[in-house]
């Protein structure tokens, strides 16, 4: 068994925008789960008190597979939303396995010492399912605290329909499909995070705003940034592979494709002079050497498979050109053949082949025997033919072979050694991506605004909200009709009742104003004339019966 593939250890996602997660949870006095995505290196551990907080996070994350303790005590039933896998109990007790592995996070798996088991747990059954991979794309774990991000409940996501519509779980017609044009697939992930974790700080609130707000005053800086980011592949996902050992050549050179033109977009920054784009300058730098060796070492029209050669461009290696010229001079030998043993024979039927079990062979059909020359050797009979050697073809044949064999070996482990190259560069890669995603994300909420005229919302802390003609960000892109509403609550006017008969937009105007709330708190403009939003810890929703 080379491997085994389960839901969760799956490096094919059918959704490019959407992580493909695998968890785990384990408990104590405490609750911990751990959660990654192999195919990004994204790697997140929390440690709550709260069961609901636990299946708040798993209802935001929605794994793909879910792992819990065999003889757990808690029962399957909290967890029956999800694919569950269960694993030996004492696997979440080794974990001097996953801090041996992240030496440097070790303060924080003994300060949340739960969900380090839940993650030493997910760490081992990882290595399990997939043998002779190191993930090296996996470089760091975070945390996520109770009181960083705003509380979003199941049915407050659901009754929002922030990233699934509620009769078709589509995304067509949710608030990811209305703030979603970036150009990236690393960018539409984070952008589906972003909505599902609105901040409750008030600083990078702010310090978000003012990002979206250069950019959709700057149209130069943001038109010249799409054109490029519209070219990038996905590196987190292109590293993954590569760092479980699927990756295969034209991922490595879909990695220089993208890795090139990042001096251009730090040259579009620089020339903008832009204040909030510049603190990424230094996360797209260091990479440059190593798309300058990949572009050089690898061929654009390499093969998906890594044993049959073709795979090194010429001019890398010249041991590897010469096997080539030994290989396509035999080759070009060998057709010349058939026309001179055609003229020197009188055999117009005459043809020279080539099958992996007999090699190189003269084939001369049944009518034509009369004519073979003494010098050539029978190797195989057919029902109307014979197949002959000649001690010449014999000789170039061993000559064509050997070179084929040796350069596709050579190609092979040249393959290797550049990858290797590229894993040792995990972090400056991923860190990379990750800044491109900020940005991608960054200006699509800029376009977004222009495009659908939306506000910069003022952020306050004082318990006001005071939204000018508001919108319903995806109702208002479904009709020209909407017409637009007010809401205003304050520390001594905190409750609006509202009624009035069915279908007269009661349901709407209420998600209308939870939307603009948290659109603002993830940093995007809003859909109003003018708002002013203070923060909110949660939002809570239920429509309808």
């Amino acid at each position: 068994i080379v491997r085994v593939i389960t839901p969760g250890t799956s490096d094919f996602s059918g959704n490019e925008t959407k992580n493909n997660y695998l968890a785990s949870v384990y408990k104590e006095k405490e609750w911990g789960l751990a959660y990654t995505d192999i195919t990004t290196g994204h790697f997140q551990i929390i440690e709550t008190p709260s069961f609901e907080t636990i299946q708040s996070e798993l209802n935001r994350i929605a794994p793909s597979e879910l792992l819990l303790p065999q003889d757990n005590i808690y029962s399957n039933s909290l967890f029956s939303d999800y694919y569950i896998s269960s694993i030996d109990k004492s696997w979440y007790s080794q974990t001097t396995v996953l801090k041996d592995r992240f030496p440097e996070h070790l303060e924080l798996l003994d300060r949340m010492p739960v969900a380090a088991k839940a993650a030493t747990g997910l760490w081992i059954y990882i290595k399990n399912n997939i043998p002779n991979s190191e993930q090296n794309h996996i470089l760091r774990i975070t945390s996520l605290q109770d009181n960083t991000i705003m509380v979003l409940d199941k049915w407050t996501r659901k009754n929002l329909e922030l990233v699934e519509t509620i009769r078709t779980n589509d995304e067509k017609g949710t608030l990811f499909s209305i703030l979603n044009q970036t150009k990236t697939a690393f960018g539409a992930r984070l952008l589906r995070n972003w909505i599902q974790q609105p901040l409750i700080n008030k600083d990078l609130i702010e310090e978000r705003l003012n990002t979206v707000e250069e950019l959709t005053d700057n149209t130069f800086l943001r038109k010249d940034l799409q054109k490029l980011l519209s070219k990038v592949y996905d590196l987190e996902r292109i590293l993954g592979r590569i760092s479980l050992g699927r990756g295969n050549a034209r991922d490595l050179y879909a990695l220089a494709t993208t890795l090139s033109y990042l001096p251009k977009i730090r040259s579009i920054i620089v020339e903008n002079n832009s204040k909030k784009l510049d603190k990424y300058l230094k996360s797209l730098q260091h990479l440059d050497s190593l798309a300058e060796e990949l572009i050089a070492a690898i061929n654009p029209d390499a093969p998906y498979t890594l044993k049959e050669g073709n795979i090194i461009r010429n001019g890398y290696s010249s041991e590897i050109d010469n096997l080539r010229a030994i290989s396509s001079g035999g080759k070009e030998w060998i057709a010349t053949l058939e026309s001179k043993e055609r003229e020197r024979t009188k055999i117009k039927s005459l043809k020279v082949g080539y099958n992996k079990v007999f090699g190189y062979y003269i084939e001369v059909t049944n009518s034509n025997l009369h004519l073979v020359p003494d010098d050539y050797q029978r190797k195989q009979t057919l029902a109307n033919a014979e197949r002959y050697i000649t001690p010449e073809l014999k000789k170039v044949e061993q000559k064509i072979l050997t070179a084929q064999d040796e350069l596709a070996t050579l190609e092979y482990e040249l393959f290797l050694k550049i990858r290797e190259k590229v894993l040792a560069n995990s972090l400056a890669i991923i860190t990379c991506a990750h800044a491109l995603a900020e940005i991608d994300v960054f200006i699509s909420l800029a376009e977004v605004a222009i495009q659908y005229n939306y506000c910069k919302p003022e952020i306050r802390t004082d318990g006001v909200i005071d939204i000018i003609e508001g919108r319903h960000p995806v109702v208002e892109r479904l009709t020209d009709l909407f017409v637009p509403n007010n809401t205003k609550l304050t520390r001594n006017k905190h409750l609006a009742l509202i009624t009035g008969p069915n279908m007269s937009g009661k349901s709407t105007y209420m998600r209308q104003t939870a939307l603009i709330v948290l659109m603002a708190q993830i940093g995007s403009f809003v859909p109003a004339q003018k708002a002013a939003i203070s923060i909110v810890d949660c939002i809570f929703t239920r429509i309808g019966a």
